[in-house]
């Protein structure tokens, strides 16, 4: 169930995505808070690193430990704007954050050409015992973020 604050903060992660889209870059933004105070914002930067592994969450991992200390992400909780796939997801767990909500589905983005496997995040948090509490959006938030997959793929081609 979403609160008002998830809403806001999933909110932000989905206006993150579409000012990546807006510079060339994948449509995923990603926020984490702690104590309803917000840690960092990211978004993709996979085109304007270079690197593949550099998705919305993995940046706002990697900023928030550098700026606060990875103590500072355990017991948080990530506002994706779409499912994280299953190496954020793994991210997610090694940096014991204990909670993501999210937008789009993985299975959305997927269907829009994504390589990333079929393995969601119910069933990785299924198979390892995660205890990570996964929340879905509501539809119009998902469907927000489908039309900027929409976006991308009539500029770029497939995800």
């Amino acid at each position: 169930m979403l609160h008002n604050y998830d809403k806001k903060y999933l909110q932000i992660a989905i206006e993150l995505a579409g000012r990546a889209l807006e510079d060339g870059g994948g449509p995923f933004g990603a926020v984490i808070t702690k104590n309803a105070q917000v840690l960092t914002v990211a978004r993709n930067r996979t085109k304007e690193e270079g690197n593949p592994i550099s998705h919305a969450e993995i940046v706002a991992i990697r900023d928030a430990c550098h700026h606060y200390g990875a103590e500072s992400v355990v017991g948080s909780t990530i506002f994706c704007s779409c499912e994280p796939c299953s190496m954020c997801f793994s991210a997610l767990y090694y940096a014991q954050i204990s909670r993501v909500v999210f937008a789009a589905t993985l299975t959305d983005v997927i269907g829009f050409g994504s390589g990333d496997p079929p393995l969601t995040s119910t069933w990785l948090k299924e198979q390892g015992h995660l205890n990570i509490q996964i929340v879905a959006s509501e539809e119009r938030d998902r469907e927000a973020v489908i039309a900027l997959f929409e976006r991308y793929i009539q500029k770029f081609g497939k995800l």
